[in-house]
């Protein structure tokens, strides 16, 4: 192997007393030795501080926020990325294990083959006592081929599929300067790092080898037990996690990403030198979408383009589409047929209505009147502790 360069390994923590020690020297006994351990603390308030400071290895390095910001894994890494010195970046979690061999592996392969920026391993499932769950990362991943381009992965962050593995990543560290990092994200920090970075070009490998365990247990944000709050986080994030995608200029790119009978018309109609329209035909698509989020993105993105008047000609110039064609969309698919049905009670004259819609009326009102009830209540007891 060509000689060690430095890699800065980054391994953020909140109140992880319960699995720190052990990353800890997951790292430390790493086979590859040459490389920088930035921990970052994220203001714990558990002993999480105590047991980073207490390894004296001179490859360690602190950085201390002061407050708990709440964001996800953006914000940190912004804080790295001004302190890291490594030609490669190693990104990790403080629950995870890193396999022996793991700096070895990764970094061996973008050093052996240069026109690669970003490799993944496999990563080995395990319970909150280390035990090995019988399955890996890659053989969890039904849509995920080891066989994938940069496109196929591109594609499936497009439909949001989350399919490549934090914790198990290497990359050049001049690569991850690059990338869109959005301080807020939670859920798609990791999403629109990797896409992001497929749309600028960069090169993608996958290595069939397991060089992480990966740590499944109930304070995880992405646990089944958090299910509810991770799928609202996501909603919320994906209103602009979605714009990223609008910056692919390969109109070859966009056609088998984008690629569906209701998007056909257009995407035949796009030719080599039509990347000015790519937006437009990214936005149709999501209106067609099972993620409610990713349908009222679509129309709020298509109003935006329809809005600037130099766009909207070209896109009548060239798919015959206007704002009157947005509008039968909107009117006839964005609102819910329940939804429908109640603004129809809403507006019909109380003698027309029948029994049924009399009934729903009375009941929304009692319910309404219960709802105020309660929260004046609990208004009245929060001013009188």
């Amino acid at each position: 192997m060509p000689s060690q360069s430095l890699v800065s390994v980054f391994v953020p923590y909140y109140n992880d007393q319960k699995f720190l020690n052990e990353c800890i020297e997951s790292i430390l006994a790493q086979t590859y030795t040459n490389f920088e351990l930035i921990l970052l603390n994220h203001a714990s308030t558990d002993a999480s501080y105590s047991i980073a400071h207490s390894y004296t290895d001179s490859r360690i390095r602190h950085i201390e926020l002061s407050l708990n910001y709440g964001a996800g894994g953006g914000l940190l890494l912004e804080a790295f990325l001004r302190e890291a010195s490594g030609v490669y970046a190693k990104l990790f979690c403080a629950d995870d294990i890193m396999l022996p061999d793991c700096l070895e592996t990764l970094v061996g392969y973008l050093q052996q083959h240069p026109e690669a920026d970003v490799v993944f391993g496999d990563m080995n499932y395990v319970d909150e006592k280390g035990v090995f769950q019988n399955e890996s990362w890659f053989q969890s991943r039904p849509y995920l081929s080891l066989n994938h381009n940069d496109v196929d992965h591109l594609k499936n962050f497009a439909i949001g599929f989350s399919c490549l593995p934090y914790p198990a990543v290497c990359l050049k560290t001049e690569c991850l300067k690059k990338a869109f990092v959005h301080s807020s994200f939670i859920m798609l920090f990791d999403m629109a790092l990797w896409s992001s970075l497929l749309i600028q070009g960069y090169s993608f490998k996958l290595l069939n080898y397991p060089v992480v365990n990966y740590r499944i247990h109930p304070s995880q944000v992405s646990s089944v037990q958090q299910q509810a709050l991770a799928e609202r986080r996501s909603y919320f994030e994906a209103l602009s996690y979605l714009n990223i995608f609008y910056k692919i200029t390969s109109v070859e790119w966009a056609k088998h990403i984008y690629a569906a009978s209701f998007n056909q018309h257009f995407m035949n109609k796009l030719q080599p030198d039509d990347q000015d329209l790519i937006p437009f035909v990214i936005a149709h698509y999501y209106l067609n979408s099972e993620h409610p989020q990713y349908v009222m993105h679509g129309y709020l993105k298509l109003q935006e383009l329809l809005n600037e008047p130099r766009y909207r000609d070209a896109v009548y110039s060239k798919f015959d589409f206007s704002i009157k064609d947005l509008r039968v969309l909107y009117s006839s698919m964005f609102i819910p047929t329940d939804m429908r049905r109640k603004q129809q009670i809403y507006r019909t004259p109380i003698k027309e209505l029948g029994f049924g819609a009399l009934l729903f009326l009375a009941l929304r009102r009692v319910i309404n009147k219960i709802k105020f009830w309660i929260g004046r209540n609990k208004t009245k007891k929060r001013h009188s502790v």
